[in-house]
């Protein structure tokens, strides 16, 4: 990444353009996304809105009391407890994607990995049939890309949104993300329908709309928003996960058969369920190192998150900024700080998560002090847990049950998977062939 090498060569303060700055500062993470913070959301946001809408979404919205009474509408939905209840969903999605992996590896076709950790990521939030159909239905996914490449761009000058927007108009067609919309629409009207049948566990769409039964300030717009929501950034941030994580294993044989044998002993130790239960996979250290080194290595989001320094003005990193500056962290230089991280930030090594003694715990909480993968503070993303649970379910699954040969793909060469930022840095070109493991042979 472009920027992480710059502040690596210039120091903690970056400046990316007239009064706009990239931060390097395990201290300013506090300082600007705490808590206690006065730090708004900078105006680059708004170009994911659309400029008719009445009111800004979750994502984007500037005002820091308004947004914390939106997250509360929200915050049972997302809890970790209610994630658990959505365990059924993923396991039917493995299940899924069970069966198109064995028809790959007995045909030894070469599958682009990638867009199979995201056809599993969509398919999760709601069954679109990603997993069955194998494409793009309806052009969703180019649809995303194509929304992340403008709202990232045409946020650097948001004046322009309001006319360029109407333009391009993403909801003409009737594929993409007007089809989202639809889908989305249908899915609820759905659920009113049915709202007395019982026949298993909730989803999202039936828990916001208790939610909205409950108190009239959750209002059919939140349900839609909430469910868009998942789908919109939550397919692209798993997958991105995803394919870091299984691309650096699978490179790394060394680690691959650490981390198969931590799985096939686990069975052992008290039982396993198939597929792995998340409350088992919590219990395997080195799959969680292996998580979390992958969030670090490769975060979902690759531009500072930017915010408008308060009125007053703020001292971060030593430099006096004043009030209207926007200023940001990037994840990407964030996780790369050999300061924190080590004289090895660039390498995949999940041994920096494991602690044997407590001198490693106290290494390891320096490490979490600048570990932002979802972000941080008030503003971290809600669906975390939701990406949490799809990841600890899907990558012992897989190194379980498959080989999977990359393209081209070595130890050296998986430090440098190519991929593409647009505020969501999405790999390319991760492909291979994959093979049934022979776990009794």
């Amino acid at each position: 990444m472009h920027e992480t090498h710059l502040q690596v060569d210039t120091g903690k303060v970056v400046r990316l353009g007239p009064n706009e700055y990239s931060i390097n500062d395990v201290d300013a993470l506090r300082t600007i996304y705490g808590p206690a913070t006065r730090f708004i959301k900078a105006p680059w946001y708004s170009a994911f809105d659309e400029p008719s809408a009445p009111h800004s979404t979750i994502f984007s919205m500037k005002d820091i009391k308004a947004h914390g009474q939106e997250r509360r509408k929200y915050a049972t939905a997302y809890s970790m407890s209610t994630m658990l209840s959505y365990e059924m969903h993923v396991d039917q999605c493995i299940e899924i994607l069970d069966q198109r992996f064995r028809e790959f590896s007995s045909t030894k076709e070469l599958i682009n990995f990638g867009h199979w950790m995201q056809c599993y990521a969509f398919d999760f939030s709601k069954r679109f049939g990603f997993l069955d159909r194998g494409h793009d239905i309806e052009n969703l996914i180019s649809s995303l890309d194509a929304f992340n490449f403008y709202g990232s761009l045409v946020g650097i000058i948001p004046e322009w949104h309001r006319f360029l927007f109407p333009l391009i108009n993403f909801f003409k067609q009737k594929t993409g993300l007007r089809y989202l919309f639809e889908f989305g629409r249908a899915a609820i009207k759905e659920r009113k329908q049915d709202s007395d049948r019982q026949d298993g566990p909730s989803d999202f769409a039936t828990k916001f709309m208790e939610a909205s039964a409950e108190s009239s300030k959750f209002t059919d717009l939140n349900t839609l928003r909430g469910c868009m929501a998942n789908i919109i950034a939550g397919s692209d941030t798993t997958s991105a996960t995803l394919n870091s994580i299984l691309f650096r294993i699978y490179g790394d044989s060394s680690c691959l058969q650490r981390l198969r044998d931590e799985i096939d002993q686990f069975p052992k130790q008290g039982g396993m369920t198939q597929p792995i239960s998340y409350k088992e996979s919590l219990q395997m250290p080195y799959l969680q190192a292996c998580i979390k080194e992958g969030l670090r290595i490769h975060p979902a989001t690759g531009l500072p998150l930017f915010r408008l320094v308060p009125p007053g003005g703020a001292t971060i990193a030593g430099v006096n900024f004043p009030a209207g500056a926007v200023v940001g962290i990037n994840s990407w230089v964030a996780h790369h700080d050999s300061d924190v991280f080590g004289p090895d930030p660039g390498v995949f090594r999940p041994e920096r998560w494991i602690a044997t003694n407590a001198e490693d715990k106290d290494r390891i909480s320096t490490l979490d002090r600048y570990f932002m993968p979802f972000g941080h503070g008030a503003r971290t993303c809600l669906g975390k847990n939701i990406s949490y649970l799809e990841i600890n379910k899907v990558v012992p699954w897989i190194v379980q049950n498959f080989d999977l040969q990359i393209r081209g793909g070595t130890a050296e060469d998986s430090r440098f998977m190519k991929a593409k930022n647009y505020f969501f840095v999405k790999q390319s070109e991760f492909q291979g062939t994959l093979t049934l493991r022979g776990l009794h042979d």
